[in-house]
């Protein structure tokens, strides 16, 4: 019942363990036991535990937090996004000691870091009103009198009367450089109330490589130098891969393989914008892409060379929208949009009016949805089991479904002749499923485990060739296990500053 757990947490006494796993939130006694689910959550995002039997929590990448009994039952919102702020997302909440108070992050997280838009509030149970404790790219927490957050890749720490709930003093740093998770707005510490603070060192940023593996996890190659990589794909022909940086903003650039240059599509970062997760045309002469801008996601379509102006495909929206896949006839688009259960899957025609629809009408979580190489097929993961799994149906929208990966997997990608479909466990294997298709039936075959990495990111952690024999994959570098450093009694130490 533990297994794929994310964001562990404490319960007040220590006797419990809670945790995101198989699409809920759970809880564990710290000595053992089976796990106890408290409530769904398809995509967590931080959670804390007042001594009430109170959990605050966000439940998916797309929602505001809520509130929940520890012993389980609804879930009631406690906070509401405000689009005239350029919120999109409530996250990591943090109870104050009073357990009536709290810290949450809102904002963007893909704000450039140098934007004051991102924030640390203060949230009450008692009230909906809020206030803005400061300005942070990622999530805060209280500790020892102090308030510790992020700022670039150093760890804060800043006086905090709990009584009056101001900021006392000015903010010193205590720890640098600590690990940031980029994607998800988090810094990698953890702090106690009786002197100890936890951190895993690294920027985390810039130090990716985006890397091309055989079939085995041999290194063939990778683009020169290290750098954000994020949100890979390769063009059709072979000829090009596309991904995003997001080391400061979030920018699209595209490598030629045989000539060996990088070339910037976008230039957002200077002005507010994210650009992110490229998705070739069958042809390979033009993008589409997400442009999160002024609080709204919208897609945009761009020539692959970076000439011209963006054309912009669908009004923007205050919800989050990443494309996934380009039919290879040209004719739709399939992008992902933040729902209430987490994620959705819609087509977009690019033909005529150009009128979205749902493509599968769901109570669970759908995403990351890949055209098969003749078009009939769409693979897409859904968290219908509890966790993530990867799924086929007929793009027509009639017939059956076939389950593809027996236990956790996302990410679908076909190879070129459509008799494999490649896609990553939820312990980061490289996953093959043997698979035939007829007119009317499809048919899964032996699943096979090539190998296991470390890819970085949410969506887009790799691509594939045609001939299934490489992939490309921004890859996290350094050790297998990072080490985290525990500091003693730090309050001590700054007051000695």
């Amino acid at each position: 019942g533990t297994e794929g757990a994310t964001y562990p947490f404490w319960s007040p006494d220590s006797r419990f363990i809670g945790f995101f796993a198989g699409g809920k939130l759970k809880k564990i006694e710290s000595s053992g036991g089976p796990p106890f689910t408290i409530c769904d959550a398809s995509d967590g995002r931080g959670e804390t535990w007042n001594r009430e039997g109170d959990i605050l929590l966000t439940p998916s990448v797309n929602t505001t937090i809520f509130r929940v009994s520890a012993s389980g039952g609804p879930l009631v919102p406690v906070t509401t996004l405000d689009p005239s702020k350029n919120e999109t997302t409530h996250r990591w909440p943090y109870f104050l000691p009073d357990g009536r108070h709290f810290l949450y992050f809102t904002g963007s997280v893909f704000s450039p870091r140098e934007t004051l838009t991102n924030s640390v509030l203060l949230g009450s149970l008692d009230s909906k009103e809020n206030r803005l404790l400061l300005h942070s790219h990622a999530n805060a927490i209280y500790a020892s009198g102090h308030i510790l957050f992020m700022r670039q890749y150093t760890l804060m720490a800043q006086p905090f009367d709990t009584r009056s709930l101001q900021l006392t003093g000015d903010a010193l740093p205590i720890a640098d450089p600590v690990q940031e998770g980029r994607s998800v707005a988090k810094g990698v510490f953890s702090a106690s109330e009786n002197g100890l603070l936890t951190y895993v060192e690294g920027a985390g940023g810039a130090d990716r490589q985006l890397v091309w593996f055989d079939r085995g996890g041999k290194e063939l190659g990778a683009i020169p130098g290290a750098d954000a990589f994020a949100g890979v794909r390769v063009s059709r022909d072979g000829k090009r891969i596309a991904y995003y940086l997001d080391s400061s903003g979030y920018d699209i650039w595209s490598y030629d393989l045989l000539r060996g240059v990088k070339t910037a599509l976008t230039f957002g970062s200077g002005s507010a914008q994210g650009n992110l997760y490229p998705v070739w045309s069958p042809d390979g002469r033009r993008i589409v892409y997400t442009s999160f801008r002024n609080g709204k996601y919208g897609l945009y379509r761009k020539a692959s060379d970076g000439s011209g102006t963006e054309e912009a495909l669908l009004e923007a929206v205050d919800r989050i929208r990443f494309p996934a896949d380009w039919s290879p006839d040209g004719k739709f688009l399939t992008y992902i949009e933040g729902a209430v259960g987490g994620w959705s899957i819609w087509m977009l025609p690019l033909d005529g009016q150009r009128k979205p629809y749902l493509f599968h009408q769901s109570q669970f979580a759908e995403r990351e949805a890949s055209f098969s190489p003749d078009g009939k097929w769409v693979a897409y993961c859904s968290n219908e089991s509890g966790e993530y799994r990867v799924y086929v149906v007929p793009f027509s929208g009639s017939g059956g479904k076939w389950q593809v990966s027996p236990g956790g997997g996302c990410g679908p990608r076909w190879r070129g002749d459509a008799k494999e479909i490649f896609y990553f466990s939820s312990d980061n294997r490289m996953m093959a499923a043997e698979v035939k298709a007829s007119a009317s039936s499809f048919d899964v075959g032996p699943i096979h485990v090539l190998f296991g990495t470390r890819p970085y990111g949410v969506f887009g952690r790799f691509d594939v060739s045609a001939d299934g024999q490489r992939f490309a994959i921004p890859y996290e570098t350094g050790q297998p296990s990072a080490a985290i450093t525990l500091v003693m009694n730090w309050p001590a130490e700054l007051k000695k500053r």
